[in-house]
């Protein structure tokens, strides 16, 4: 079985619980003998969008130079509902990546906040026969984040509620129902088709 090995500069415990067990998933889709682990190791971190979008440069280069990863993610909220600003954050960071290793850079945006795709999963887990659902990506993000976690506060069970959601997830049909998802899937999908191919 091939491994393959990423880096990740992401706001917060949610993103990174989330892309550790979707990741994984999505490559499968492409290579069912792939197995992706993430470097544990790297040393650069950020705790709100605006670091992520300062650090992500160096954070790239260092992943590839230092850490010997196959792929670097970079996740961050957009923090609107707006195509524009979606499209304009997706840019703004693309710009940023190191022209050398651009092309095995995942970008994770999720519209607006990473809760907002764990609510698809919930409402999906929640009636798994339904075929429609209510758009989530409207939702005030303070209300995503109340039906997400309820009262938990602590970092560490907010994880331990993401990776419960994330542990089957049904990626296709999130797919379905979130653009900026459906993004963020086909981006893993042809970085790692060109990991394969080189």
């Amino acid at each position: 079985m091939a491994e393959y090995k990423y880096a990740i500069i992401c706001e917060d415990i949610a993103q990174s619980t989330f892309v550790s067990h979707i990741l994984p998933v999505l490559a499968r889709e492409v290579h069912p003998a792939v197995n992706v682990i993430e470097e544990t190791e790297f040393p650069i971190m950020a705790s709100n969008d605006d670091q992520v979008v300062r650090k992500c440069h160096d954070a790239c280069r260092l992943a590839f130079v230092s850490h010997n990863v196959q792929m670097f993610v970079v996740c961050r909220d957009i923090d609107s509902v707006e195509l524009r600003a979606y499209e304009q954050k997706k840019q703004e960071l693309r710009q940023r990546f190191p022209v050398k290793w651009k092309e095995k850079t995942i970008i994770c945006l999720p519209v607006q906040f990473i809760e907002h795709w764990i609510l698809y999963l919930i409402q999906r887990g929640d009636d798994p026969e339904t075929t429609k659902t209510a758009s989530t990506e409207s939702i005030p993000s303070r209300d995503a984040k109340r039906k997400v976690y309820g009262n938990i506060q602590r970092r560490e069970e907010r994880a331990s509620v993401v990776a419960k959601h994330c542990s089957n997830a049904d990626v296709q049909w999130l797919r379905e129902h979130s653009q900026s998802f459906c993004d963020f899937a086909t981006n893993v999908h042809t970085v790692l088709e060109q990991i394969a191919a080189a």
